[in-house]
């Protein structure tokens, strides 16, 4: 390995947070329609989830991600999602949508231990953490909200890092 390469691949690994491309994204085309297939797919595929204060029983899919890429080359994202939350013998069915640029987020993998499977393991998932206030918008039924954060459940450890790769692939002009 030449100097450069080892450079350029240590250079690749800093802007990926230290975790090898699990996908090679070449495009952003390409994260694109990894992100808008795999999504629906992986969370419909999830577990329902037991929020542990007080017992609810969620089950979450994005049904739908779309993409826009302003003048300036940042990616916005927007995901649709519902779900069914389920308490005693109520069922709650919502929607949710999320809409943030990807230019004003960090993306990283999260637990939330709040959150178990039905073996009682942590909910895994991706966190898009705002680098200013408010830098998310989501829609809580049809309610708007200013958020400084959106996350989903991705139970599955090789899809998550391939949606991890996939979205810092978007990161990146």
């Amino acid at each position: 390995m030449t100097l450069r390469t080892a450079l350029a691949a240590t250079l690749l690994s800093a802007i990926l947070g230290g975790h090898a491309m699990a996908e090679p994204f070449s495009t952003r085309a390409l994260a694109m329609d990894f992100i808008a297939a795999a999504l629906p797919e992986t969370t419909s595929d999830n577990p329902k989830y037991l929020t542990k204060s007080d017992g609810t029983l969620s089950k979450w899919l994005t049904e739908k991600v779309a993409f826009a890429t302003d003048d300036a080359g940042a990616v916005t994202t927007t995901m649709h999602e519902r779900f069914t939350q389920i308490q005693g013998d109520k069922s709650t069915a919502g929607k949710h949508q999320v809409t943030f640029s990807l230019g004003e987020v960090t993306v990283a993998e999260f637990s939330a231990p709040w959150d178990v499977t039905p073996t009682g393991e942590s909910a895994l998932g991706l966190l898009f953490t705002c680098g200013k206030p408010g830098c998310v918008a989501a829609i809580w039924g049809d309610a708007p909200s200013k958020e400084d954060k959106a996350d989903l459940y991705v139970q599955d450890p090789a899809t998550r890092a391939k949606l991890l790769a996939a979205f810092r692939r978007l990161q990146i002009p």
